[in-house]
């Protein structure tokens, strides 16, 4: 979850818990005084009705008969003397639930519907008034909808303002983010942000600092390589020359064999150095020179020509395609894939080299025999001078691929299958005109 969904998630879920308890203590209030008015205006209404019957001359009780008026839709009055005799009354059926009631308010049910009740006695008189408990359950619905449908709106307008609000804080954040993603990991030039707000100016101060330092390092380390190697190669090729023209002069026997060791030796270590100068370059920001495109066979062919015991690859369907790659990088990868296939497999059968176009991409497949490697040594396989057994080699191999495909967006990868193993090494194709 990002930062901005965390913080809209953190104010949704508080603006919800304050307003729903804002909102329900607002509710149980408002229901509260309304009850309590409904109970005033049961009151108010026996009290009015007694006021009006105080006003008529005396005796008028033994003179009135029962009078039924119709039925009210949510008020219900009766008025009957002391005696129980009633003189007038509405819901007719009402009045003998009623007349259980002692002075004040109670409540009362008719037929399964509840009444709300108010007894008024006075010298010879009892006045009733009633209303519907539903009727006042749908008043307190419709309050709650009148005031539940602007809290709504209101959350939902604050959280759209909070969300604009995010966003406008956080977009220095979301532009230093783009800016790291376009960074060129060697690069040093510093990460600048406009309108940055002081909070962030520490982080940016930092990681210009780091990117700075961590430039220094790496054309350190770069040129160290670069020129150990360059100061390697001549020395190494006198001795190469001298140790064959001593093999030439030797004649068979011990000494002769030492000599074949060293010039074994010094071959293995020129190699060492070579790519060790090809890592150097790779590492480097500098782009790579533009040369033609060759095809697919040449290359395999200039890759094999390098390689011993080329008796054992066999070379399965070759497309006739221009990788988009330098050919010098491309016979690199091959050679150091080949040659790493033919060692690990133990000389347990041939290495086989097949082609394919898939997806618009060029696929390669080394397979060989052997046990290959397991997934936990992979990782570590990509690391510089990593071996696995007493397998002679540079340990240098794989991590030139590896840098070859991160710099010019090919791809490799590894699959145990029922005969052996199978490299899989996938490079970008260029069209030839």
């Amino acid at each position: 979850m990002s930062l901005k969904q965390r913080l809209l998630a953190m104010l949704l879920l508080s603006f919800t818990l304050l307003w729903s308890v804002s909102a329900y203590w607002l509710f149980v209030d408002l229901s509260k005084q309304m009850q309590h008015t409904l109970d005033q205006r049961l009151a108010a209404s026996a009290r009015m009705v007694a006021g009006l019957l105080n006003q008529l001359p005396q005796g008028w009780q033994q003179n009135s008969s029962a009078v039924e008026l119709p039925d009210m839709p949510a008020v219900a009055c009766e008025i009957s003397l002391k005696t129980g005799e009633v003189l007038l009354k509405t819901h007719a059926g009402l009045s003998n639930s009623m007349r259980q009631a002692d002075s004040g308010y109670s409540l009362h049910n008719k037929g399964g519907e509840e009444w709300r009740v108010y007894t008024l006695k006075s010298d010879e008189l009892v006045i009733r008034t009633a209303d519907r408990i539903a009727e006042r359950q749908a008043l307190s619905r419709q309050i709650l909808l009148t005031a539940g449908l602007p809290f709504i709106i209101s959350l939902c307008g604050s959280l759209l303002l909070a969300a604009y609000g995010i966003h406008r804080g956080l977009k220095p954040l979301l532009a230093l983010s783009v800016k790291l993603k376009q960074h060129n990991p060697l690069s040093s030039a510093p990460i600048a942000i406009a309108s940055a707000p002081a909070e962030l100016t520490p982080v940016l101060n930092a990681l210009n600092h780091h990117l700075a330092y961590s430039s220094r390092l790496i054309k350190r380390e770069q040129a160290f390589a670069a020129n150990a190697a360059h100061e390697l190669r001549s020395p190494l090729t006198a001795i190469k020359t001298q140790a064959a023209i001593s093999k030439q002069l030797c004649p068979p026997g011990p000494a002769a064999e030492h000599l074949l060791l060293l010039g074994n030796s010094v071959l293995q270590l020129q190699h060492t150095v070579e790519q060790l100068l090809l890592l150097a370059r790779l590492d480097s920001a500098e782009n790579w020179p533009d040369e033609p495109s060759q095809p697919l066979a040449e290359i395999i062919a200039q890759s094999l020509s390098k390689l011993n015991k080329i008796n054992r690859v066999e070379c399965l369907n070759i497309e006739p395609v221009y990788p988009a790659l330098p050919a010098e990088l491309v016979s690199v990868m091959l050679r150091n894939l080949l040659d790493n296939a033919l060692k690990y497999s133990l000389n347990t059968g041939p290495v086989c080299l097949d082609t394919e176009i898939k997806q618009s991409a060029l696929h390669i497949y080394i397979s060989d025999p052997g046990p290959g490697i397991s997934a936990d040594d992979i990782e570590q396989a990509m690391q510089p001078f990593w071996r696995k057994g007493p397998i002679q080699g540079s340990g240098l191999g794989l991590t030139l691929v590896q840098n070859i495909c991160q710099r010019f967006n090919a791809t490799l990868s590894f699959k145990h299958t029922r005969h052996g193993f199978t490299i899989t090494l996938t490079l970008p194709l260029q069209s030839h005109g």
